[in-house]
């Protein structure tokens, strides 16, 4: 799982053919420490699955323009497109099966 800074988002999410999951975390977060082993998972059980992680509280736009509200925040782009989200801290088989819905 790669951290990606705000300049990153184009490249990284917005232009990624596939789907790929946007950890919004922040570093004083538990259940943001606790969820990235999860997101781990998930990314092993679904080869196709891209998974980055972005520090909300070093971007300057980025969760004001994502209106995120809690963390951690999962948000689900598939070909550059938000499509879903996920709130809170999940386990690896909530994440699997949601991201299915989106293959």
């Amino acid at each position: 799982m790669k951290q990606i800074r705000e300049s990153e988002f184009q490249s990284e999410v917005l232009e990624f053919e596939g789907i790929v999951i946007v950890d919004v975390f922040t570093e004083w977060c538990g259940y943001c420490h606790m969820l990235a082993p999860e997101l781990e998972e998930a990314e092993e059980a679904l080869p196709e699955l891209k998974v980055v992680k972005i520090d909300a509280e070093k971007t300057v736009n980025f969760a004001h323009d994502y209106n995120i509200q809690f963390y951690p925040e999962m948000l689900i782009f598939k070909n550059g497109q938000l499509v879903g989200n996920i709130d809170g801290y999940v386990k690896s088989d909530v994440i699997i099966e949601k991201i299915k819905e989106y293959m």
